[in-house]
């Protein structure tokens, strides 16, 4: 006896469990525009500057953390990332290659906790037949008989002092080498001393000098000082973001911090001879002359 329809029954049946045991369909995996890294150094105790060359960099606070945002979009064709730390007084160091991949698989919401890092430094011995323990000197002033708070800029350093009532200035543990010295006081004109050879010495002593009262014509005039700090590696790199540095007219109430693009402004500044002064931790300061 012949059961009919019993073809089509079974070929139903068969498509009914061939639907019935298809897996379902993977949920596409999440990729967010932007994760942020994080992570701390923890084998140095001053801040350290972490970037990415030629794309972004920040400071680790007091503690050693750091966290870094990443546009997977912007930065495409950049991986993988290679995230260098520069540490004061080192050079810097790669201390981690970040490929695409692995900050997708291992994120979460869009965080990639790297954890604590050691940078492993090996810092060199400085001796003392590298430094002058002290460098001293002093500034007189035309018609003066009181010489304080004369300014005294070490250019290729980036370091400052001022005159006591004296007119002595005194820095300590200045490396070996050739030096541009500035002396500046409002109202009088500003002294460059080129080519100031500080030897391997106890202390050493610089040429005394005087500074010449300003003759200036229009002292009512004021006009604007503006500018641009660039974040550049040990390795000749510039680096996009330079953001919240420092820029100190020295002598002067005036300081600002630079802008996202790195620029900077001072307004209704009288006309005469400045200093500027631009540091960030984990830079070198650089320090020029400014004429208005």
């Amino acid at each position: 006896m012949t059961i009919p329809g019993k073809g089509i029954f079974l070929l139903f049946l068969a498509l009914l469990l061939l639907v019935s045991c298809h897996p379902d369909p993977a949920e596409p995996r999440y990729e967010p525009e932007t994760i942020t890294v994080k992570g701390r150094i923890i084998d140095v105790d001053a801040p350290v500057a972490i970037f990415i060359p030629g794309s972004q960099w920040l400071s680790t606070d007091k503690d050693g953390y750091f966290q870094l945002d990443i546009n997977l979009e912007a930065l495409e064709e950049e991986f993988p990332l290679e995230l260098y730390a520069s540490p004061a007084t080192f050079p810097s160091v790669l201390f981690k290659e970040l490929d695409k991949e692995s900050l997708l698989n291992l994120h979460e919401e869009g965080i990639y906790d790297m954890g604590d890092q050691y940078l492993n430094l090996e810092k060199e011995e400085t001796t003392s037949e590298e430094k002058a323990e002290e460098v001293k000197g002093k500034v007189e002033l035309e018609n003066k008989d009181k010489y304080q708070g004369i300014l005294v800029l070490i250019e290729e350093l980036g370091r400052t002092t001022t005159t006591n009532q004296e007119g002595k200035y005194f820095f300590t543990d200045i490396p070996v080498g050739n030096y541009t010295f500035h002396y500046m006081k409002d109202s009088f004109e500003v002294y460059t001393m080129d080519n100031v050879n500080i030897p391997f010495t106890t202390s050493y002593e610089i040429d005394s000098i005087r500074l010449e009262e300003e003759e200036i014509e229009e002292p009512d005039r004021k006009g604007t000082i503006r500018g641009q700090v660039r974040l550049v590696s040990v390795e000749g790199r510039v680096m996009r973001e330079a953001s919240g540095i420092n820029v100190d007219l020295l002598n002067t109430p005036h300081e600002v911090e630079t802008d996202r693009r790195g620029n900077f402004e001072f307004e209704n500044i009288e006309y005469g001879n400045y200093f500027l002064k631009a540091e960030l931790q984990g830079f070198d300061t650089y320090a020029t002359s400014v004429y208005l």
